[in-house]
């Protein structure tokens, strides 16, 4: 099996920080900078990049390290489960835990997401924006561009891509390029287009859109041995009592308890951040 695991050079000057097994893909003369990764995945799709390979992905420096493992780790994952058209590695579990659905904590950073995305189903396949359930639908919740992909998923996914950056730079996707608050980082970069988080929670929905055509698994759903890191200090006790707080009778899971769950976590967590610079 060949495979193109590449490590995405979207700025000038960038070096390199993933190990050398991983291929770089330097999408930097073309890259805005605003855009994060956009740019350097509509290089990869329109020169077709996956062709020759029979997985590839494009991973940002930070893949790693987020997701807290190696590479021989990520290497086992993929080489004990074949046969899958997409293996999505989502670093941030627990927040499928305390959320109903996928958008629920991105709407409290991005207000308005859920809106952006609905635009861009409209647009590029004239349908409504398929729902996902953070729990039962939690193989397919991945939203940092984190994933290999086989030929056939490419192909497809492909065109979606290059429909996305056409919308993004339009009339029509105005929108997509308003700035929006990025609350949840230790960087400076406080503001960038709405565009970006819609993108990279675009993938979860095409897979949604698409259960019957592409086998799909989830590093994070069955890698038991997997110890994820913590996003902010104390993470893991933090939602193990959010999460007891709810469950001592079936009367207390009601939306309005839910969103209350979902609100402390995202307000602990945005402070978790802050406290960090």
């Amino acid at each position: 099996m060949r495979l193109g695991s590449f490590e995405l050079i979207y700025a000038e000057n960038q070096s390199k920080v993933l190990p050398d097994e991983f291929l770089t893909f330097d999408a930097s003369k073309v890259n805005k900078s605003d855009y994060r990764e956009i740019y350097g995945f509509r290089e990869f799709a329109e020169h077709q990049v996956w062709c020759d390979f029979d997985l590839s992905g494009l991973f940002s420096p930070k893949f790693l390290t987020k997701m807290g493992i190696n590479y021989d780790q990520y290497n086992d994952f993929i080489g004990s489960n074949r046969g899958f058209d997409v293996y999505l590695f989502h670093p941030f579990v627990r927040e499928l835990s305390v959320a109903n659905h996928f958008l629920e904590l991105a709407e409290l950073e991005h207000s308005g997401i859920t809106d952006s995305l609905s635009l861009v189903w409209a647009d590029i396949f004239d349908q409504k924006l398929p729902l996902i359930d953070a729990q039962n639908d939690a193989n397919l919740c991945c939203h940092c561009n984190f994933f290999l992909g086989s030929r056939r998923f490419w192909e497809d996914y492909s065109k979606f891509i290059l429909d996305f950056v056409s919308l993004l730079e339009s009339d029509k996707g105005c929108s997509l390029r308003e700035p929006t608050p990025y609350t949840l980082t230790t960087t400076d970069d406080r503001f960038l287009p709405m565009g970006v988080f819609t993108f990279e929670r675009s993938l979860s929905h095409f897979l949604a859109s698409r259960k019957s055509k592409f086998k799909v698994v989830n590093y994070s759903s069955i890698t038991e041995s997997w110890s994820q890191p913590e996003t902010f200090p104390g993470e893991a006790a933090f939602v193990e009592d959010l999460l007891q707080a709810v469950s001592v009778s079936q009367e207390e899971r009601t939306r309005v308890v839910r969103e209350q769950l979902v609100k402390s976590y995202y307000f602990r967590r945005m402070a978790g951040v802050l406290s960090c610079e």
